[in-house]
């Protein structure tokens, strides 16, 4: 998660000074008064209202969700179009980035921090409060510092299990939501991030090769979809090229703009290093700039009507066995769940959950024998 004051995707948010300041400055200017925020009295008093929220005792399980927005009234405008935070009680969202203190950290382009640099950490260091730390970090470089909440697949402080993922020979990278985390999440450089990190600059961890990393992003999912006239350069197959600069790649960092429908907010990341970006032999992106060339079209399956993609592990009179297997688990899980929730109630089933969740695996394994 990405967080920065406007995006509404920091710790700062219950608290009804900087929700007061918020409403207004964006109403008024689609910005955030960065002068007001670095007053010490409106600073303390934020702080001071969100560290109520986190000793007060919980009004909920703590739980943190995203939802659409409910309301498409004029007030809530400014906030349209995009996932809000919904909460099931005051503080859980507090409490939400407060456990993960330690896993705070001020952005920069490797994504793969230390535990020293968290916001835990270097409040630990200073003698201050995490909520003071991140704060700050937030006010720095006029407003415009982003803060990184890096709350799955790092507990390790390290990307080995993401990379262990990623070149597992059933994975094919990628993800596609059609921008419903626009406000939390930006992911539109994850293929320049594989190049600039995981090719280039990686010191935490052993690197992959370039021819790897192409392979991942072109001929892989192009195989596994079925788009056989593409996904490699050669003679007969469609000229989709990008031209990168490996000295000059670099992923920026994120901005928060106020660019949707009816003027709601997203993230977005630019790139730098790609020198040319060719479609069906014609240049699109020029050193980064749009050349007004349009030749893209709609692709449609390629194998509509024939089952499944050629590379889906699925084909086959086997695969197909195991699927329908995994659909009947499936479906059988989702039929026990319903039995369990009439029968327990919902309450005792979420206490039956919370505790097998917390219960070490060799433990139930004891029980059950």
């Amino acid at each position: 998660i990405q967080l920065c004051w406007a995006s509404r995707s920091h710790p700062f948010m219950e608290s009804p000074t900087f929700m007061q300041h918020l409403v207004e400055a964006l109403r008024e200017h689609r910005t955030v008064d960065i002068n007001l925020l670095k007053r010490p009295e409106i600073k303390q008093q934020i702080i001071n209202e969100v560290a109520e929220l986190l000793d007060a005792e919980a009004e909920d399980d703590a739980t943190f969700g995203l939802v659409l927005p409910t309301s498409t009234d004029e007030d809530d405008a400014l906030f349209a179009g995009n996932f809000n935070c919904s909460v099931n009680g005051k503080g859980a969202l507090a409490r939400f980035f407060a456990n993960g203190f330690d896993y705070i950290f001020k952005w920069s382009k490797e994504y793969e921090p230390m535990k020293e640099e968290s916001a835990g950490s270097v409040a630990k260091k200073l003698g201050l409060h995490p909520l003071e730390v991140i704060y700050d970090w937030l006010c720095e470089d006029n407003g415009k510092q982003v803060v990184s909440f890096l709350f799955m697949n790092y507990h390790k402080y390290s990307l080995e299990d993401t990379t262990e993922m990623l070149l597992h020979k059933d994975s094919i990278p990628g993800l596609g939501d059609a921008g419903a985390h626009a406000g939390f999440i930006v992911d539109s450089t994850s293929h320049t991030y594989l190049l600039t990190h995981y090719v280039r600059d990686r010191v935490s961890g052993p690197k992959i090769s370039i021819e790897t990393a192409v392979k991942l992003h072109t001929s892989d999912p192009a195989h596994y979809f079925g788009l056989d006239d593409r996904g490699i350069i050669k003679e007969g197959f469609k000229a989709d090229i990008n031209v990168i600069n490996m000295d000059e790649l670099e992923c920026c960092r994120p901005e928060f703009k106020f660019d949707l429908p009816k003027g709601a907010g997203r993230w977005i990341q630019e790139s730098k290093g790609y020198d040319y970006t060719i479609l069906t032999g014609t240049i699109v992106h020029e050193f980064g700039q749009a050349t007004g060339n349009l030749p893209g079209r709609l692709v449609r399956n390629p194998n509509r009507g024939k089952g499944l993609p050629a590379g889906y592990k699925y084909n086959g009179i086997t695969g197909k066995m195991s699927m329908w297997l995994s659909t009947a688990k499936l479906e059988t899980k989702q039929m026990a769940l319903r039995v369990l929730l009439r029968v327990l109630g919902p309450d005792n089933v979420l206490a039956l959950g919370s505790y097998l969740a917390q219960t070490p695996l060799e433990s139930n394994l004891e029980h059950s024998n």
